[in-house]
């Protein structure tokens, strides 16, 4: 989630943002209300956030549609195998 900051105040609390960001929270910096800049967290700390969000998404999905890997109630089994290739993919290689 991206929350949104005035340059101005960016400026002034520039370290406790990084401290933020370091953290892994995301800001949109803007500049009378328009947006001009996100500070996040470098690229390879986002990509290991994103395949640790697809390897939990592949495993509930796995759980849920039990052993015979069966979509959960509910849910389009097309949506289900979308879902366990796109983890697959995320966990192959770098984002």
């Amino acid at each position: 989630m991206l929350n949104e900051i005035g340059s101005y105040e960016a400026k002034t609390k520039l370290a406790e943002l990084l401290r933020d960001v370091s953290a892994g929270k995301q800001y949109v910096i803007t500049l009378r209300g328009r947006a001009i800049a996100e500070l996040v967290p470098p690229r390879a700390s986002r990509g290991k956030d994103r395949r640790q969000a697809a390897e939990s998404m592949r495993r509930f999905m796995l759980d849920a549609g039990g052993a015979a890997g069966q979509a959960p109630a509910g849910l389009a089994p097309e949506l289900h195998e979308r879902v366990l290739g796109s983890a697959e993919l995320l966990r192959e290689g770098p984002l």
